[in-house]
């Protein structure tokens, strides 16, 4: 009985103190709003073409689209906080046409169907 309470206790210490917090750094700057675009796990189709997102009017080219999982990874563009019309082609089709509120230090994620 003590060696199982023992374990108990050692296993809810060894959890307690483990680390969650993950400090990230990036070349953006530290107050930047920023939009990201991923795919859902299934489909494939939005890396085998041009994909262009334009903000505002603005276009850039996003080379990978990465999967939501893999979000961390994705391309960031960061932008001023406020409303923004945001336009992604793939081949020149319209993929999403939509206006998106971001806030002061707020990430906000597309996700392609």
């Amino acid at each position: 009985m003590k060696k199982i309470i023992y374990i108990m206790t050692l296993l809810l210490v060894g959890v307690s103190c483990r680390n969650t917090y993950v400090a990230t750094t990036s070349g953006i700057a530290e107050n930047a709003s920023i939009i990201l675009i991923t795919e859902r796990v299934n489909h494939k189709k939005y890396n085998k073409g041009e994909v262009l997102m334009q903000v505002d009017g603005e276009t850039y080219t996003i080379d990978k689209v990465e999967k939501e999982k893999r979000a961390i990874k994705a391309k960031k563009l960061p932008v001023k906080q406020g409303k923004h019309h945001v336009v992604i082609t793939l081949n020149g089709e319209v993929v999403i046409d939509t206006q998106v509120f971001i806030g002061r230090n707020e990430t906000r994620k597309i996700v392609l169907r």
